[in-house]
Order: structure tokens, then sequence, then C-alpha cells
């Protein structure tokens, strides 16, 4: 059986046969773009890592660099409870002055709520790049990465 498609001027003539090879060749084209598509999707979904939040916990410094000399540090306090406090020895503030955050870490995100003076909440979000014992790195949404060093005594 041929289909016959009328055009002002012309006339074509198709065969079924051929229209039926058209439409099973689009069909193994689809299935095998469908199968590429669903390994891709498979192959490249990264899992998150996953960090600890009793890693988290204790004193953490980081120095405050002005013209390549050492000014203070950067400190963080993070306490059990979702809580902590950070302070700038570079402007004399020690940890019994340091202001108030809360925060929350969920897989790489680590969420800090800094209280301000007036009351407001101040949220700053991080990807953790490393966490254990003595290393904590975290960056932020611009690129800035943000490294500390875990201390005990006076930083």
């Amino acid at each position: 059986m041929d289909i016959i498609f009328y055009v002002p001027l012309h006339k074509y003539k198709i065969s079924t046969n051929i229209i039926f090879k058209i439409l099973m060749y689009n069909k193994y084209c689809i299935v095998l773009l469908l199968v590429v598509i669903s390994v891709l999707g498979v192959s490249c979904s990264k899992e998150r890592p996953s960090f600890s939040a009793d890693m988290l916990l204790g004193k953490w410094k980081r120095p405050i660099v002005v013209s390549n000399e050492t000014k203070g540090y950067d400190c963080y306090r993070y306490d059990s409870n979702g809580v902590g406090v950070s302070w700038d020895t570079s402007e004399d503030v020690s940890e019994d002055e340091a202001q108030l955050f809360e925060w929350n870490i969920d897989n790489d995100r680590l969420l800090i709520i800094h209280k301000g003076e007036m009351g407001q909440k101040i949220p700053k979000t991080y990807t953790v790049k490393t966490l254990n014992s003595t290393e904590l790195s975290y960056e932020d949404n611009y690129g800035n990465r943000y490294s500390f060093k875990k201390f005990t005594q006076n930083p």
C-alpha cells in the first residue's frame, strides 16, 4: 500500500514500508537517548559528604592577617546545644565578650545565625570542605574559603 501526498503542482508517492522503517528508526533513537540520559543521570549524581556535629564541638581559630602580619584571631566556640560564640582577638574582644550565634550542620551544609546587637538574626550558610579533630574549613556562596585550627588554650 502506498500513501500519496498532494502538494500543489506536485504529487509525492511514499511507500508504507519506508514510513514503517522511519518510525522504527525513530523509536530506536528515542529508546537509545533515554538509556543514555538515565545512565548519565545515575553516574553523574554525586553524593554529598556528611560531617558529624560532634567533630565541630569546641574552639576554632583562624589568623587575621593584615599586610602579611598576623594581627589576631577570628575565634568560634561551638557548643553541643546548637549555640556558640565568636570573637575577634584583633579587636581586643575576649571569649567572655563574644557574640552569640546559633548553628546547625546538615551533611556538608553549616548554617550559622549570628545574633546582632539589636537582636537581629544574620544567617550565613557555608559548605564544609574539611572537618576532623584538628582542622575545619568551609566555603561561602561566593567562593571565599575559611580555614580554622582547633585550640584549647587562649588563642
